[in-house]
């Protein structure tokens, strides 16, 4: 029997995560950049590897701290990689510089198309050795960058604490396509592209599901999901800690109110599988959505977001920076 997980990330170096954790929250950059009060340039030269048009690192850090946060990732892991990547850069950038040097002191007030034709042998010679070097330490920082860390892994479905009544369920995610996947010790078929989906049955009471990512180098990521399967006659109490799921019995509609406090949030709001909001919401704005099956709520900002379901007021949904995916109110 297979068992579950939830969803990481995939790539192999910071830009990538960055940008692919972000289209996985449907947030374009100048939407990422205005919930964080960020220059878009900003995040632009993080996800495309830009470091010579990112600020001075005591800035950088805390900005990226910031979107780490908003993305789910774990921030001082995020910090760590972007600063080891930048030292890679900077010592890469710096072995260049004797060739450049010598391209230097060879120039003259000509044109540089002049100076092309009158390089001697020996400059070209000399200028061709060193982007041998060059290229050789950029395919040699590639490699580690790919191969010196754990893989990642990106869990999309089921969430952790999770509470349900459907005896099986089925596990989404994402990795490198060149990883092998293992749900609870059994190995799961990967897609080209590193996605990979199986269905895993439980049992009742709680179920623990671990999802392993193992590279070429039998480096390993490990994701541990907890799912707790009732039966038909246990009720999943409103307001339960940690639940992603608030039910009623057959027949009612289910209604909810959105109410945005402190600071503007971005939300997401899914109507018996149809769009009906997504976009900013402003400070003291509400909204109201009726169901007959189910409600799909997303936030950005938890902490920022109150409910009020059939006429019970739940309060804020998290934590203030706490991002929200996927909270369902539904019909039994």
């Amino acid at each position: 029997m297979a068992s579950f997980r939830k969803k990481n990330l995939r790539r192999e170096n910071l830009g990538q995560i960055l940008s692919w954790h972000r289209y996985q929250k449907k947030l374009d950059l100048p939407l990422a950049a205005n919930i964080l009060n960020i220059r878009t340039s900003y995040l632009q030269a993080l996800e495309s590897g830009d470091f010579d048009n990112l600020p001075a690192d005591v800035y950088t850090k805390g900005f990226l701290k910031k979107y780490a946060r908003l993305l789910g990732l774990d921030e001082l892991k995020t910090i760590k990689l972007f600063l080891k990547e930048k030292k890679i850069y900077t010592e890469i950038k710096s072995s260049a510089a004797p060739a450049m040097k010598t391209f230097m002191a060879d120039k003259t007030k000509k044109s540089r198309l002049s100076l092309f034709f009158k390089l001697s042998p020996r400059t070209i010679k000399l200028l061709a050795v060193c982007l041998t070097v060059a290229l050789f330490l950029i395919y040699l920082a590639y490699q580690f960058l790919g191969f010196s860390g754990a893989p990642i892994l990106e869990v999309a479905e089921p969430s952790d604490n999770l509470v349900i009544q459907e005896s099986n369920l089925i596990v989404k995610g994402q990795t490198d396509p060149d990883n092998e996947i293992f749900i609870n010790q059994q190995r799961v078929l990967l897609k080209n592209d590193g996605l990979f989906e199986e269905r895993v049955d439980l049992k009742p009471g709680i179920n623990t599901l671990r999802v392993i990512a193992k590279n070429k180098l039998n480096k390993t990521t490990e994701t541990v999901r907890h799912i707790k399967l009732i039966s038909d006659e246990q009720p999943v109490v409103a307001g339960q800690a940690n639940e992603r799921r608030f039910t009623l019995i057959p027949g009612c509609i289910t209604k909810l109110e959105v109410s945005i406090k402190n600071n503007p949030t971005w939300l997401r709001m899914v109507v018996d599988d149809n769009l009906a909001f997504e976009g900013i919401m402003a400070v003291g704005e509400s909204r109201k959505f009726e169901a007959k099956r189910e409600i799909k709520l997303t936030t950005g900002k938890a902490g920022n977001t109150f409910i009020n379901w059939q006429g019970q007021d739940l309060g804020s949904l998290g934590s203030n920076d706490e991002v929200i995916r996927d909270k369902i109110f539904s019909v039994k």
